[in-house]
């Protein structure tokens, strides 16, 4: 291997050590560490070089940048989530929310979209209510710790 391709593999390798600790867009940047790790393989195959990467090394890198964006996405939405939970539970009671109906559960618990947030949650609702109605809602707890919301349907004003 020569100095160019030497220098840009330990500059890959140290990207991807630096985007596994901190990353604006970290799903972004284990895509480019996956497109420039492909890149150098097709380059040094048009030069007629060896390829920087042997076949077992890119398998772990793709391996490596796949489950890695699937932990940053599971991280991403969990800390969405809490953030969402916590403004529900500073806002003052009695708050009226609009949520669209999505489906029923079982019998009378459904799966409601508050609209206005664009969060999913469950609540019980009133007999006669039917997928696709718009309810009004309030939130009765938000534990953004533990994951739990609340919510109970109030009659439309």
């Amino acid at each position: 291997m020569d100095y160019f391709l030497l220098c840009n593999r330990a500059w890959i390798e140290t990207l991807h050590r630096v985007v596994c600790v901190h990353a604006s867009d970290e799903v972004l940047a284990f895509s480019l560490i996956d497109a420039f790790s492909f890149q150098y393989q097709v380059k040094a195959f048009l030069s007629g070089d060896s390829p920087p990467f042997s076949a077992g090394e890119l398998e772990g890198i793709a391996s490596t940048v796949n489950m890695t964006t699937r932990v940053v996405r599971r991280l991403s939405s969990s800390s969405l989530r809490y953030w969402i939970l916590e403004y529900l539970r500073r806002q003052p009671k009695g708050k009226r929310y609009r949520a669209l109906v999505l489906r029923f559960v079982k019998d009378r618990d459904a799966t409601i979209l508050l609209t206005e947030i664009g969060v999913h949650a469950s609540s019980w609702m009133s007999t006669g209510v039917q997928i696709g109605d718009e309810v009004d809602v309030q939130v009765e707890e938000a534990h953004p710790r533990d994951d739990v919301l609340s919510l109970k349907e109030v009659e439309a004003v």
